[in-house]
């Protein structure tokens, strides 16, 4: 008898990881989401032209963000990444359980997690290499717009 509860609770977990995991696999990214980002900035460039920023004195940003997903398949997304300063073209793909993002743009890279169907938290890192020679580091919570 035990084993047989065991089995079941085993099989219950199963299929409700499953089903979670099917769930946020299948968000429709496609639209617009909007942010806030909480970065530090070290030079000036694309989104952040009014960084003053040096390593001793980086630039603290809060600077609003669009991220305009214009098309999808499956796993594979694709876009662009906007401010008031700049406009890019982004790439990213989700993992096989849906919950996290990691993805590019021409001289940075991304990694997040999908909290839900309409949230999505992103943490943006750029080397400050070619061609911007600007490093920056932020943080933006993205939010579907409705």
């Amino acid at each position: 008898m035990n084993t047989f509860k065991s089995l079941a609770a085993g099989c219950a977990f199963a299929a409700g990881l499953a089903a979670s995991a099917a769930m946020a696999a299948d968000i429709n990214f496609v639209g617009e989401w909007t942010g806030t980002s909480s970065s530090v900035v070290i030079g000036a460039g694309t989104h952040f032209s009014d960084s003053t920023g040096t390593a001793e004195a980086p630039f603290l940003s809060e600077k609003e963000f669009v991220l305009d997903i214009v098309g999808q398949k499956g796993q594979r997304v694709w876009g662009k990444l906007k401010s008031a300063d700049f406009a890019e073209p982004i790439v990213f793909v989700v993992s096989n359980d849906g919950k996290q993002i990691h993805g590019a743009n021409s001289d940075g890279v991304f990694s997040g997690t999908v909290v839900d169907a309409d949230t999505i938290d992103l943490i943006y890192t750029q080397p400050g290499s070619e061609p911007t020679h600007i490093t920056v580091a932020g943080e933006t919570t993205f939010k579907r717009k409705k």
